[in-house]
């Protein structure tokens, strides 16, 4: 009897685990999308470079829990675009619109490659 209590409890918190999981993924892809467009959207470079701050602000508060639960060379790969948009403020309009879009699609697969789905099961 004692194995089967054991056997719930341990099945229920990884449960909690995975669940916690696709919420913070998800949360993060939001989060980070809505700012990336809004970043692509603006003409202006100084805008540019604020939204770009929010991106990494917000992924910084996030990194090592997604470090965590995540493939780790996706994280790195993702990691490494946002640490691209420090320079930005070097660069042209259309270079930033590029890394932006780099980044929103290496976050975009570290969101594809978490998803419980079927695809990713088996």
């Amino acid at each position: 009897m004692k194995r089967l209590w054991f056997s719930a409890v341990f099945l229920s918190l990884i449960i909690a685990l995975c669940t916690f999981e696709q919420i913070t993924v998800n949360k993060v892809y939001d989060k980070l999308t809505e700012r990336i467009n809004t970043a692509i959207s603006t003409q202006v470079q100084q805008e540019k470079r604020q939204y770009c701050l929010q991106v990494e602000e917000e992924w910084d508060k996030y990194y090592y829990i997604l470090a965590l639960m995540s493939d780790h060379d996706m994280i790195e790969d993702a990691n490494a675009y946002i640490g691209m948009l420090d320079t930005i403020s070097t660069l042209s309009v259309e270079e930033t619109n590029e890394i932006l879009v780099e980044t929103q699609s290496e976050i975009e697969r570290l969101k594809e490659t978490s998803e419980i789905s079927m695809r990713n099961i088996f």
